[in-house]
């Protein structure tokens, strides 16, 4: 009879188990917060974007017109195709790790009533008028809505494909080649656009008259529109621009790659090859949609411009340096970057050398990603330090006043040229402020950043750059760099900084923990020499045929103390795409407790450089723990990958 009971009261207590389950699911599904700040941009009559902020460790729902779009880690979704005859409603929710999802939040737009953002027509008052240097007023002040750090993403931007005019009329010039395209420009304040019908790729007389390529001298209400097309110059890229802009207002390049040809070698600095885009004397200059890749030395060249943007656009691959804003003298002011991807540059993506503003939101980089900046040095370092080439900020606010940096992605910062020092190695810093020596930075404000994975410091101010409180950071979350904050005088508030505890670079012959199983050609051991990019050595992990079922290599990092409840975060830097690595959290008497992986396949990939950084482990450490390491496999018969630079930092 007492087993009786005793069955009872457990079928009674698997129940109330159950019951109690399905009610804390449902709190917890009335807990989960939606998406915030959702926005959308119409392009053209036939394509927009979406912008949102995700909900802490959450991933999005997307759904148009109650189709499912599916789910995601993004901050924007970018649509083409639409139909001037259909309103589009989105619904967005955010999604928790274990499927609950939040209440709907919406959004209806329509292309309809599109218009092209630059009139022929002046005298729209919002236009800001080089001549009068007037801004418009700051938007009100809002709170910064916190950024998760679980999951990197880097925006894709894609070109509208809307097709163009079959053939010129009083308004439009229509551009099929090279020579068209010359007439079009050469005829351009007749006409209010320029349209590319096709890619157009210049192979011979790219300089003609010995100018740049495209000249835009004294133009003004000018629309430029690719359709998603190419522009690409495959000689004379050391010789002259590509597209030259001065005295001109209210010009708009849009949907359109510039090319200047990968398998062409960039500029050393002492080269002094052409700007491939020079802008200079001229306001309300506008790239939307715009993707420049491979320029030889100064790519972009910004000079005293009043109404700059570059927005969801990217820039690629520059020689000598990324985009470079200024000058001295003559400053540029009403800079707007944003949406827009700066990736494997060889010295800053971004420098800001001579920018003004009357208040602090005039001058915005916003909602940016940049990723492997500053890979090769082009200046040397001062003879009393040895030889190499100067480390630096992928990006560099050098000359400024009156800006925000606001909401950006920093990741992945390495030289492979650059003189190595004993602590911060080549010296790559996400954000560099201020010449050194010079008090040029005021009225700065860096928030909300999140930036990861540097060699040197995450945030730092360069050597007696004076800077005071009207520099403000604040907000940012500073992960894995080497040190995460150096700003003597700042006003700094709020950040969340890790820096790097524990790092292995592999440039040491000591022995590293390994297993390989079922793979009598697998290794785990050091290679040195050109194929291992940073230092001297990296850890190559083999595995050569299956000799049995389920084929191992495997690398395993020395134990770091932790307590439960710490934020333990992992980064590095891999040559291949297979396998994957893993945060290892063991208890005191060293038994696994539990295990945070990603694969490697999602590491950031490039076109550029060999190895990639990791993709970031973050996680917390569970009950009971006491030890965590990091862990790299292979499991896949004859694949191979190398591992270097690996970070581990404890908060």
């Amino acid at each position: 009879m007492v087993g009786v009971f005793q069955t009872q009261a457990n079928k009674m207590i698997k129940k109330a188990a159950v019951l109690f389950f399905l009610l804390s699911s449902t709190a917890f599904a009335q807990s989960i917060n939606s998406p915030g700040n959702l926005s959308a941009l119409v392009y053209s009559t036939s394509a927009a974007e979406l912008f949102w902020t995700p909900a802490d460790d959450t991933r999005t729902e997307i759904i148009r017109n109650n189709e499912s779009l599916g789910i995601t880690d993004a901050r924007s979704l970018f649509q083409s195709g639409l139909s001037q005859n259909q309103d589009y409603q989105y619904t967005l929710r955010a999604v928790s790790s274990n499927g609950v999802k939040s209440a709907p939040i919406s959004i209806t737009l329509t292309t309809a009533n599109f218009q092209p953002p630059i009139k022929r027509v002046q005298s729209d008052p919002t236009i800001i008028s080089a001549a009068t240097d007037v801004a418009p007023a700051p938007p009100p002040t809002q709170t910064p809505t916190p950024t998760p750090t679980q999951t990197v993403t880097v925006p894709t931007v894609q070109a509208d494909a809307t097709p163009a005019p079959n053939a010129s009329n009083s308004n439009n010039c229509v551009a099929s080649n090279v020579s068209s395209l010359l007439s079009c420009v050469r005829n351009a304040n007749a006409y209010e656009q320029i349209d590319f019908q096709n890619s157009i790729q210049c192979t011979n007389n790219c300089c003609p008259s010995g100018g740049a390529l495209l000249k835009l001298h004294g133009v003004h209400n000018l629309q430029i529109v690719g359709h998603g097309h190419r522009l690409m110059r495959s000689s004379n890229q050391r010789q002259c621009s590509l597209l030259d802009i001065e005295n001109a207002s209210n010009i708009q390049i849009a949907s359109l790659t510039l090319d200047d040809d990968q398998s062409v070698a960039g500029c050393q600095v002492n080269d002094r090859c052409p700007r491939m885009l020079h802008i200079k004397r001229s306001s309300n200059i506008a790239f939307n949609d715009t993707h420049i890749k491979h320029g030889k030395g100064y790519t972009v060249y910004v000079q005293e411009v009043n109404g700059f943007k570059f927005e969801h656009s990217s820039l690629e691959n520059s020689g000598v340096l990324g985009m470079y804003i200024g000058h001295t003298g003559n400053a540029s002011r009403n800079i707007q970057i944003q949406h827009s991807l700066f990736a494997d540059n060889q010295t800053n993506g971004l420098a800001l050398l001579g920018v003004t503003g009357s208040w602090v939101g005039e001058n915005r980089v916003e909602n940016n990603v940049f990723i492997r900046n500053h890979r090769r040095g082009q200046w040397s370092v001062a003879p009393q330090y040895g030889s190499g080439f100067t480390g630096g900020g992928q990006l560099y606010v050098a000359q400024a006043n009156n800006v925000t940096v606001n909401n950006n992605t920093l990741l992945d910062g390495y030289c492979d040229n650059c003189y190595v020092q004993r602590t911060f190695r080549s010296g790559v810093t996400g954000i560099e402020l201020g010449i050194p020596n010079k008090a040029t930075v005021s009225n700065v404000e860096i928030s909300n950043n999140r930036v990861i994975n540097h060699d040197a410091k995450g945030i730092s101010v360069n050597n007696n750059s004076a800077v005071n409180a009207s520099v403000r950071i604040a907000n940012n979350t500073i992960l894995n760099n080497t040190k995460g904050l150096s700003v003597q005088n700042a006003a700094v508030s709020g950040n969340t900084v890790a820096s790097t505890r524990s790092f292995y670079s592999f440039e040491s012959g000591s022995a590293v923990e390994s297993n390989v199983s079922c793979s009598s050609g697998g290794s785990v051991a050091r290679q040195c020499g050109i194929e291992s990019r940073f230092g001297n050595c990296a850890l190559q992990l083999k595995l050569s045929a299956a000799n049995c079922s389920g084929p191992n290599a495997e690398f395993n990092s020395a134990q770091t103390a932790v307590s439960q409840g710490q934020h333990v975060v992992a980064t590095g830097w891999v040559n291949g795409s297979a396998g994957q690595w893993c945060l290892i959290f063991k208890d005191g008497s060293a038994n696994q407790i539990g295990s945070h992986c990603k694969s490697i396949v999602d590491s950031q990939q490039s076109n550029i450089q060999n190895f990639v950084g990791l993709p970031m482990l973050e996680a917390t450490s569970p009950t009971g723990t006491r030890f965590v390491h990091m862990r790299v496999q292979l499991f896949s018969p004859n694949t191979q990958i190398r591992v270097d630079d690996l970070k581990l930092s404890v908060r």
